[in-house]
C-alpha cells in the first residue's frame, strides 16, 4: 500500500529548475516523494511559519493604533479619556489576530491533524 501511495499523483511535487543558458527558461521537473510523512510535516512547518508572519502585521497595526490615538489626544486633550478607552479596545482586538496566528502555528507543529489522517490512511 505504501508503494501505491508513493506512486500516486497526490504525493508528487514539482521542482523548478532554472536553465540560465537558455534565457532563464523555467523547466518543471517531477520529483518522486520517497516519504509522504516527511512531505506532510515539511508543509506543516511552512504553514506554521506563514501563520507566525501574522505577528509582524499585528505589530504594525498596533503601532498605527497607538500613534493615531496619541495624535488625537494631542489635538483634543479634553477627549483623552474617551480616546484612551477606544485605543485599548482597538489594541486588544488587534492582538487577538496575533494570538490566533500563534495558536495555528502551535497546532500545525505539535498537534497536526494531517499527520494523523495520513498515518490512518497508511496504517
Amino acid at each position: 500500500m505504501l508503494k501505491q501511495l508513493q506512486n500516486s499523483k497526490c504525493f508528487h511535487a514539482l521542482t523548478i529548475k532554472i536553465n540560465y543558458k537558455k534565457y532563464m527558461r523555467i523547466e518543471l521537473e517531477e520529483l518522486n516523494m520517497q516519504d509522504p510523512l516527511a512531505f506532510v510535516i515539511a508543509i506543516a512547518h511552512i504553514a506554521a511559519a506563514i501563520a507566525l508572519l501574522n505577528g509582524i502585521t499585528t505589530t504594525f497595526g498596533q503601532a498605527k493604533i497607538a500613534s493615531q490615538a496619541l495624535e488625537s489626544m494631542a489635538r483634543q486633550p479634553e477627549a483623552a479619556d474617551s480616546i484612551r478607552t477606544t485605543m485599548f479596545v482597538g489594541l486588544a482586538l488587534s492582538e487577538t489576530s496575533g494570538i490566533y496566528g500563534l495558536l495555528i502555528a502551535i497546532i500545525m507543529l505539535f498537534a497536526n491533524p494531517l499527520v494523523t489522517i495520513l498515518l490512518n490512511y497508511l496504517g
